[in-house]
C-alpha cells in the first residue's frame, strides 16, 4: 500500500525497476529531499513509483469494488453497484435478505482478517442497504444515511463522527485504514499477470 524505505530496498534487492503503490509517496509538497525520505532512496537507486491513490479508489475493480467483491463471497448481494458519490468514490449495494448487524460484524472480521472492529451497533439493527469506502471516508457517512443506507463500512473513523453517528442512530464499522485497502492489492497483482504473463 505504501512506499516505504523498507519495500525500496526489498525492490533494489530484488532488481526492481518500479514500485506500484496505492498510496503516494509525497502527500504533501516537499521544500528538500532528506536522506531518510523515501524519495530520495528512490531517486538514489533509479527506481521508478507509480502511485494510483484516488484514481484506484474510484476505478471499477479497485479498492471499493474489491471490498464488495469479498462481500459478495459471503452474502447474496443485488447486481446494482451505485455510486456513493457522483464521483465515483465509495459504493452502495443492497443484500437480497437482511442481516443483524452483529452477524456482518462477524462476516467483516472474516473479510478483513481481523479480531476488532469498531462500531457503534444499535440494538437490534438489520442491515438492508451499506456504503462502502475505503482507507478514511468517515465523512461520508451523511451522504450515506441521505441515500437510504443504513450503514458505512471504513476505517480512520474520527471522534466527532462517532458523536454525530450515535447522536443519528447511523451505523459505522470501522475496519482500519489499512485493512479496507490491502484487499485491492490481490486484484493489482491478478491485472498486471494477466496483462503481463511473462
Amino acid at each position: 500500500l505504501d512506499i516505504t524505505n523498507d519495500s525500496i530496498e526489498e525492490a533494489v534487492d530484488k532488481g526492481a525497476g518500479l514500485i506500484i503503490s496505492h498510496h503516494p509517496v509525497i502527500f504533501n509538497p516537499l521544500k528538500k529531499v532528506q536522506t531518510n525520505n523515501p524519495v530520495y532512496k528512490l531517486i538514489r537507486n533509479g527506481t521508478g513509483a507509480i502511485c494510483m491513490h484516488t484514481n484506484l479508489d474510484i476505478a471499477e475493480g479497485g479498492t471499493n469494488t474489491a471490498i464488495v467483491k469479498k462481500i459478495a463471497e459471503k452474502l447474496a448481494v443485488s447486481a446494482n453497484i451505485e455510486p456513493l458519490e457522483d464521483c465515483g468514490l465509495g459504493c452502495i449495494i443492497e443484500f437480497e435478505k437482511v442481516i443483524d448487524c452483529e452477524e456482518f460484524a462477524a462476516i467483516l472480521k472474516d473479510i478483513f482478517k481481523i479480531d476488532r472492529i469498531k462500531t457503534n451497533i444499535y440494538g437490534e439493527y438489520i442491515l438492508s442497504k451499506i456504503a462502502v469506502c475505503s482507507g478514511s471516508g468517515g465523512s461520508l457517512w451523511k451522504l450515506a444515511k441521505a441515500k437510504g443506507c443504513d450503514a458505512l463500512i471504513t476505517g480512520d473513523v474520527k471522534h466527532d463522527i462517532w458523536i454525530d453517528t450515535n447522536n443519528a442512530k447511523f451505523t459505522v464499522f470501522d475496519c482500519g485504514h489499512f485493512h479496507t485497502e490491502n484487499l485491492v492489492l490481490e486484484e493489482l497483482r491478478y491485472a498486471l499477470e494477466k496483462k503481463f504473463p511473462q
